[in-house]
């Protein structure tokens, strides 16, 4: 019982001698177990160090599997969750480059079947590519990550539109947003150019189909008459290359089709079938 005592009272007084020291006990406990400020401060600086290295390689890992449509579900949720954890001004390079290689593996070819599954996930990282970016651009009057996030990400939404739609009012919807995005775009503009011919080319797909013709012909005649909004190279010789075809196409005699099927396939029955000009 004396020890503890005499335990006690040599503790009490160690406190004592702090106190008189003017040091208190939380900050010896946190030299102990910390180090100096100085030591600290390298550490941190070593934590900030590895971290942008994580990001890096973490971005590079997710690429991997982003355009894989059987491991695409997971590899957004990864990403949209690093994006708003990790992205800041000083490492948004990395996010930025790997979401232009898959806007641009979209842009190739928007109507194959695996575009049309990764569309939709491709939505919700623009989505979160745009939140960050204002965000960013709040914290910091000074900075600004100038990419069209929130415009790929509207074409994006337009594009699952049109695989979905099946009929003249669903289909249309979609067209006359994007016919409102053409005629409020500046001139020149190459960042915005890029998502809307995507779209423009997911409309000219459907121009077979009876439900979409109209509005096909009318987002083309639209996207014509602004022609010189367009970027020059790809995007405006897109824009005559359709107008060409259409005009070919509107050359062509109503009903010369069918009188070409009449002659070739004799045995078509001539009243049986005038309605809708099958061959039998």
């Amino acid at each position: 019982m004396k020890r503890e005592n005499e335990g006690s009272v040599d503790s009490s007084e160690d406190k004592k001698k702090i106190k008189s020291v003017g040091v208190k006990e939380g900050d010896v406990k946190n030299e102990l177990c910390h180090g100096s400020e100085d030591e600290v401060d390298g550490e941190r600086g070593a934590m900030s160090e590895r971290k942008k290295v994580d990001v890096q390689n973490a971005v590079e890992k997710i690429g991997k599997f982003i355009k894989n449509p059987k491991k695409i579900s997971k590899a957004t949720e990864l990403l949209v969750n690093l994006i708003n954890a990790e992205m800041t001004f000083e490492n948004h390079q990395p996010f930025v480059s790997l979401f232009e290689e898959c806007a641009d593996s979209i842009f190739d070819d928007p109507i194959s079947e695996d575009s049309k599954n990764i569309v939709p996930h491709f939505a919700k990282i623009s989505a979160a590519l745009a939140d960050k970016t204002i965000d960013l651009s709040k914290s910091s009057e000074n900075k600004e990550i100038k990419f069209p996030f929130a415009i790929w990400k509207s074409c994006f939404d337009l594009c699952t539109d049109l695989f979905r739609s099946d009929d003249s009012f669903s289909f249309s919807k979609p067209c006359t947003m994007l016919k409102e995005m053409i005629r409020s775009m500046e001139n020149d503009r190459a960042d915005v150019s890029r998502p809307i011919i995507m779209v423009i080319k997911v409309i000219y797909s459907r121009k077979s189909y009876a439900y979409a013709k109209s509005s096909v012909e009318s987002t083309l005649k639209i996207a014509r008459d602004h022609r010189l909004i367009f970027s020059e190279g790809p995007c405006r010789e897109q824009i005559d290359e359709w107008t060409t075809l259409m005009t070919k196409e509107a050359a062509v005699p109503v009903g010369y089709k069918e009188r070409t099927i009449r002659v070739v396939n004799s045995t078509a029955h001539p009243l049986l079938n005038r309605a809708n000009q099958n061959m039998r």
